[in-house]
């Protein structure tokens, strides 16, 4: 049987983590505005968000390395 009949409509706001990718070129303001979501955490290709008071892991030496930090932050979300 469908889950999609008129019984199974939800209201409201479903609060879920924001997931952005943000595309651009240099300097456009990308890493300004990921900055001002509540508690951001960095994942940075590059030094980007020195400047910025946000949390962030080392800069990844690689993809995978890099690749790495989102099941930690996705844990730690489930824990919350």
């Amino acid at each position: 049987m469908s889950r999609m009949t008129l019984d199974n409509l939800v209201t409201g706001k479903i609060l879920t983590p924001l997931r952005e990718v943000l595309y651009g070129v240099e300097g456009i303001g990308k890493t300004t505005h990921a900055a001002s979501a509540p508690n951001p955490i960095f994942i940075s290709a590059e030094d980007g968000s020195n400047h910025l008071n946000v949390q962030r892991f080392p800069v990844p030496e690689t993809y995978q390395d890099g690749s790495l930090g989102i099941p930690v932050v996705q844990k730690t979300l489930k824990t919350r």
